[in-house]
């Protein structure tokens, strides 16, 4: 048995990071991580942009969604 201590990141697949950049940035506002700019910080997990063509996989979209809480004082 593996004991998970959490969750690391997610990957989302995307065929226009500068999009999907100005999303999780500007619209919902995520810091950039500090080792590249496609990667956006929550308090738990990190949200990693991935371009799968461009390591030769073909792209499917990311079906199962990402549920992120707003944090409310």
């Amino acid at each position: 048995m593996i004991e998970v201590e959490n969750v690391d990141f997610v990957s989302v697949p995307t065929r226009d990071l500068e999009r999907a950049r100005r999303f999780y940035g500007d619209v919902l506002g995520l810091p950039r991580g500090v080792r590249t700019p496609d990667e956006f910080e929550t308090p738990n997990v990190t949200i990693g942009l991935w371009r799968p063509e461009a390591d030769g996989a073909a792209f499917a979209p990311h079906t199962a969604g990402i549920a992120l809480r707003r944090y409310a004082p």
